[in-house]
């Protein structure tokens, strides 16, 4: 297991990203990886108005190809 750390979002960023690129990415036959990243997704600690979800280098990798998929929302998120 490689190290955890924490990415901090908004509650709506995080939601976004589960709804609208992590979810039809596996709808539409996403591989072991997704699967994965969808269960660390779904495990989030909340804090005050965030949300942090805890991500291994692989997760932040598979995060990171999905969102390049999403350029319209990515630079929504981060922006």
């Amino acid at each position: 297991m490689g190290l955890l750390e924490p990415l901090w979002i908004s509650e709506a960023a995080w939601q976004a990203l589960r709804d609208q690129v992590i979810v039809p990415e596996l709808t539409a036959g996403g591989e072991q990886d997704v699967r994965e990243l969808l269960e660390t997704w779904n495990a989030p600690q909340r804090e005050a108005d965030r949300v942090g979800v805890f991500i291994d280098g692989a997760h932040a990798r598979t995060l990171a190809r999905l969102l390049d998929a999403h350029p319209a929302l990515a630079a929504e998120l981060l922006g």
